[in-house]
């Protein structure tokens, strides 16, 4: 990509190109620029709009830390409310009984509705289970008032578990807010170190516009441009075979389809002979005209011809 190409659009709205690698290559261009006494008061301008963008960028960073943070709260505050709510049921129905109007009160769905309640409408819950506590505090216990309702003091820097959870809830969404904001500023940051970027292309080559190609070639180096997209590694493809190869293998091919044949045969007519009857053969009475020796003439011959016998 020739980057001294004015009318080709700013390259570094591509969005493609990850924050890092901007970053990287915004801190390579600046040096360049700043090793050219022509060009010393672009790269001063463009540090400061770097320094702003990276500035943004690292303080939208810090917030989206502190959102997260603030849900970790809030979310155990809000397990702690689920668990005492379920250790308190047992005692509600204990004071009035499970069909009692002071039970439903609290519970009218039973304990698993504020188990299924999303954070949309569990304030809405909330401020249901705290009306009901307030209207039947004389009946019950203090203890219960207290693990539900106290606010928070020096001695007991938790409170109740509806206004712990109610503040941190109340400071997860301030987070977000302010990570919202934080992110819209890092953007409009980074659009304003795209256009500087992309300026300094414009004004560099105004200034070489009467140069020569090989002063053209030299600026290239002003730009970093391969520091702004990953390189792609080239995908390696199997190497095609040889005709002498090809040839082999058609050969060895052969040489197998006619082994393969020639035990089929042979194996058919192992078949054949096997399953055809056989011809009994005609008996013969043979006689022997030389009698059979003595077992004192065979001693006599040896004990090769009483074995070859």
């Amino acid at each position: 990509m020739k980057i001294l190409s004015p009318l080709r659009g700013n390259p570094f709205s591509d969005p493609r190109i990850r924050e890092t690698r901007l970053r990287t290559y915004t801190v390579a261009h600046i040096a360049n620029l700043a090793a050219d006494p022509r060009f010393t008061g672009i790269a001063e301008a463009t540090a400061e709009v770097h320094a702003a963008c990276y500035g943004a960028t690292a303080e939208a960073a810090t917030r989206d830390t502190v959102a997260q943070a603030r849900r970790v709260r809030m979310e155990v505050a809000r397990k702690d409310f689920l668990a005492l709510m379920s250790q308190h049921e047992g005692t509600i129905r204990g004071l009035w009984g499970r069909n009692s109007e002071q039970y439903l009160r609290f519970y009218p769905a039973g304990a698993s509705e504020y188990h299924n309640a999303n954070l949309q409408n569990i304030d809405e819950k909330l401020k249901r289970y705290e009306t009901a506590a307030l209207e039947f505090a004389a009946e019950l216990p203090p203890i219960f008032l207290k693990a539900f309702l106290a606010e928070p003091t020096e001695e007991d820097a938790k409170g109740g578990v509806i206004p712990r959870f109610r503040a941190a809830r109340g400071a997860q969404l301030k987070a977000l807010g302010a990570k919202t904001q934080g992110k819209i500023a890092a953007g409009s940051e980074r659009k304003a170190l795209e256009k500087r970027l992309y300026r300094n292309v414009l004004l560099v080559t105004a200034e070489l516009i009467d140069a020569s190609p090989e002063e053209l070639e030299a600026a290239e180096q002003l730009f970093p441009v391969h520091r702004l997209f990953k390189k792609k590694r080239p995908v390696k493809k199997a190497a095609k075979p040889s005709k002498d190869e090809e040839a082999q293998d058609d050969q060895e091919e052969d040489d197998d389809d006619g082994e393969e044949a020639e035990a089929t045969a042979s194996t058919t007519e192992e078949t054949t002979a096997a399953e055809a009857p056989q011809a009994e053969a005609p008996h013969v009475t043979r006689t022997d005209p030389t009698p059979a020796p003595s077992a004192a003439s065979g001693e006599e011959a040896g004990d090769g011809s009483v074995l070859a016998g």
